[in-house]
């Protein structure tokens, strides 16, 4: 028979407190060191981000009077920006922001959303050669779009998510310009500065 006593709970023993080792005092100030440099290149990164922020359209207060408001290609910081988050590989990327900084292409944002239910409603957004499929929903979504000599941005139809056709509407300074449900496949064309 077993010694271990009525009950089936195990009896735990009380916890033994070992003293702590004494830190050498030459590690304290290399922690500190360590620590503080880690604290200013998050300092100096955190900045970086926000500043990145600032040069996407957050609000209609940030476009222009169109459908395509231009990012100017003096600022570098900005054209990165919006080349970065185009949906192309990294070498095009690079190759389109040379031509735009050399002022030989130019680069805009289009702020799309779902004008009724998001129920996965997906469009293309074709603009200078390149062409970016975007699922909509009822966010402030601004894509970036490759301006050419034509001044035409084509947006077709590819998915209607649940029925009643693909639901769009394009933001401008002014107001939320709301289109007629489109049929899958269905291309329409907006006039860019």
């Amino acid at each position: 028979m077993s010694e271990l006593g009525a009950s089936s709970r195990p009896v735990l023993a009380d916890p033994v407190i070992l003293p702590r080792p004494p830190v050498p005092v030459g590690l304290v100030p290399a922690g500190v060191a360590v620590g503080g440099f880690l604290f200013a290149a998050c300092w100096f990164l955190i900045p970086d981000m926000s500043q990145a922020a600032r040069y996407i359209p957050r609000s209609t207060q940030d476009l222009g009077p169109g459908v395509v408001t231009p990012v100017d290609a003096r600022n570098p910081a900005a054209v990165r920006v919006a080349i970065s988050a185009l949906n192309v590989p990294r070498g095009q990327r690079q190759e389109i922001e040379r031509d735009v900084l050399a002022g030989r292409r130019r680069i805009g944002w289009i702020v799309v959303t779902d004008s009724m239910d998001p129920d996965g409603d997906m469009i293309a957004i074709e603009a200078g050669g390149v062409s970016q499929t975007v699922t909509l929903t009822k966010a402030w979504m601004p894509i970036p779009v490759l301006l050419d000599d034509a001044h035409m941005i084509g947006i077709t139809a590819v998915k209607d998510g649940v029925q009643g056709g693909v639901t769009l509407a394009l933001a401008t300074h002014g107001s939320q310009l709301t289109l007629r449900p489109m049929e899958v496949g269905e291309r329409i064309e907006v006039a860019a500065p």
